[in-house]
């Protein structure tokens, strides 16, 4: 590709975690400002404008079911990525504002398997990079078994390309 995406963090995921969570609270999209009639499109303008001070979500401690949800939310949208929490850390937060200690809990589900996500794709990487490799190797020694012999010896002395290493020029065919 010419251009591929940033690779995602996992303090860009607990960002995007807070304003999961900050739909859930208001009960409305992303970005909810309570005193601004504004829509997704100008939303992502102002967000990508980039210009200071930046364009961010916003949580009211009034607007929470409890402060401390409130103050957790926030120090997931901390500008600096170094000072936002991270999963492990947003789970024992959470299990504390969870009162009953319920195990059902809907959201302390859904930040284990947020955690286990982050955990998992790392491996999932390695893997799938090594596999690639694997099937690469595969077609390269398919390739070169395919090659006229005089190539490969040059190859095998050259260790790459005889036309670009200056070997001896081979025969063509002509019809």
């Amino acid at each position: 590709m010419a251009h591929r995406p940033p690779e995602g963090t996992q303090k860009g995921d607990v960002y995007s975690f807070a304003i999961i969570c900050q739909e859930i609270v208001y009960r409305n999209g992303v970005f909810y400002l309570q005193n601004f009639d504004i829509s997704p499109q100008e939303i992502g303008e102002k967000v990508k404008n980039g210009m200071k001070p930046y364009f961010r979500p916003t949580m009211e401690a009034f607007d929470c079911p409890c402060d401390e949800l409130a103050g957790v939310i926030k120090r997931c949208w901390a500008e600096d990525p170094v000072d936002r929490p991270d999963f492990q850390t947003l789970k024992g937060q959470i299990r504390k504002l969870n009162r009953d200690g319920d195990k059902g809990n809907i959201l302390d589900n859904l930040l284990s398997r947020m955690e286990q996500y982050a955990n998992n794709l790392e491996a999932l990487v390695a893997e799938r990079t090594s596999d690639y490799l694997e099937e690469k190797r595969k077609a390269e020694d398919l390739l070169y078994n395919m090659l006229p012999r005089f190539v490969r010896v040059c190859m095998c002395v050259c260790g790459r390309n005889p036309v670009m290493a200056g070997c001896a020029s081979f025969p063509n065919q002509w019809s």
